[in-house]
């Protein structure tokens, strides 16, 4: 099953950063500076999870945060970026 993923990062070295920044951009959208919104399935998110830890030094703080469809549905949101879209049937069974 699909869900919306958000992840955030607190990284402090540019050059592991900027890696972590593709990695998450190969699954997701960013929406703030270091904020990133996708749709994956469990797999999907701990597999990128595994690659994005696997790049972080001692103080570098990375979070991923599964929000299922029900409140998916509920989220209030105003941006001047493109957005996933947050109403479309992204929890379909694979």
């Amino acid at each position: 099953m699909r869900n919306l993923w958000i992840a955030a990062y607190d990284i402090r070295t540019p050059r592991q950063l900027s890696k972590t920044s593709r990695l998450l951009l190969t699954k997701m959208t960013r929406v703030q500076k270091s904020v990133f919104a996708g749709h994956m399935n469990g797999k999907e998110a701990e597999k990128l999870y595994t690659e994005i830890v696997r790049n972080l030094s001692d103080g570098d703080r990375f979070i991923m945060y599964p929000i299922n469809k029900t409140d998916a549905d509920r989220i209030i949101s105003i941006s001047k970026v493109s957005l996933p879209d947050l109403s479309e049937a992204y929890f379909d069974l694979i």
